[in-house]
């Protein structure tokens, strides 16, 4: 261009370094932005896999006090009896279900 036709080799390697100085910088902020962004991606998956384990947790703790609350019930005596009544119960209702079904 006719400016740079008018600087000096002196001038001329004050622009050029200017000008890289101005691309070093815009490198640095493209890589920042990149860095932000990625930082984010692996703090959601971070999250993400921290949320699943935590469920499970949760679901594996309300299983066991779950079973522990079943195993006390049976375990009370007059409870187990009241266990054992109902499932006599439950097979004699079921025999009889399928007597009329095969009856009809």
């Amino acid at each position: 261009t006719a400016r740079q036709a008018k600087l000096t080799g002196e001038e001329r390697a004050r622009e050029a370094a200017k000008a890289e100085a101005m691309r070093a910088q815009i490198d640095d902020t493209r890589r920042a932005g990149m860095e932000k962004i990625l930082r984010r991606v692996l703090s959601r998956i971070g999250h993400a896999a921290f949320d699943a384990w935590y469920e499970r947790m949760a679901d594996a703790r309300n299983k066991r006090a779950l079973c522990r609350k079943i195993l006390l019930r049976v375990q009370a005596r007059g409870l187990a009896v009241a266990f054992d009544g109902w499932v006599s119960g439950m097979k004699k209702m079921q025999r009889d279900n399928y007597v009329v079904g095969k009856a009809l």
